[in-house]
């Protein structure tokens, strides 16, 4: 038995297996878990699903199940009015499509700013969801409320005239078709109400199909505003599936 330390170093040096060379820093793997999340990010189901969701938060109000379509209340007579470009506008023009009604004049200090706020909430909407809705205000002082008055007042509001149409015209007119048609109503306010406003008339939205069918009254808040979009859409489907 050889008594050289080289002898039992060299026995008790560890054997290095095939394989098991030490591999540089630099080739170290990463961990499991940034491997996986990577993968993820490069997947494209991944921003399928993402780009679905943000998609589905943007046309969610235009999905709402509405159960019934509202029930044809009356019909809108044919009309010929002048919008706020001094053009002839009425029942041909809309013909064939949906559309929302407000009643108002520009001098209004209380409700009117807010119903033609709604109607431009309303505007809004129905942009960023391409729905062909489109909107009238009738003015109930038309003596003060000529073509370029509205058309003025319309600007201020955003309107896009392209949708949003603003009528005013002879004072007969106006009431055969707000009074007799609409069946809302507007006039002289009372004494009472004089501080607030000069006109007493309808503060509510009205809903016509493509038809020329009144198809509800909805209010001018929040609420109102929701409810009518979706009736509108609803009835812009029903139109659809003719």
């Amino acid at each position: 038995m050889s008594n050289d330390p080289r002898t039992h170093e060299v026995a008790n040096a560890p054997v290095e297996q095939p394989g098991e060379a030490e591999s540089p820093e630099n080739d170290t793997p990463a961990p499991p878990e940034r491997s996986r999340i990577a993968q993820l990010a490069r997947s494209p189901f991944l921003w399928a699903f993402l780009f679905g969701i943000v998609l589905l938060t943007l046309i969610r109000p235009f999905l709402r199940n509405v159960p019934d379509p509202p029930p044809v209340i009356g019909e809108i007579p044919a009309f010929t009015l002048v919008n706020q470009d001094g053009e002839p506008f009425g029942s041909a023009n809309l013909a064939g499509d949906v559309y929302i009604a407000g009643f108002i004049f520009t001098n209004c200090p209380a409700y009117c700013p807010k119903i033609t706020q709604a109607m431009r909430g309303l505007q809004t909407k129905f942009e960023e969801g391409d729905v062909p809705v489109r909107l009238v205000s009738f003015s109930v002082d038309p003596e003060r409320d000529t073509p370029p008055v509205l058309r003025r007042y319309g600007e201020e509001y955003g309107a896009d005239f392209r949708r949003w149409n603003f009528l005013t015209g002879p004072p007969e007119e106006l009431k055969r078709v707000i009074i007799d048609g609409f069946g809302a109503w507007y006039g002289p306010a009372p004494a009472k109400d004089v501080s607030l406003m000069e006109i007493s008339h309808t503060l509510k939205l009205a809903l016509v199909d493509d038809k020329g069918n009144l198809r509800g009254f909805y209010e001018h808040d929040e609420s109102g505003t929701d409810e009518i979009l979706h009736r509108a859409i609803h009835v812009l489907r029903e139109a659809q599936r003719r």
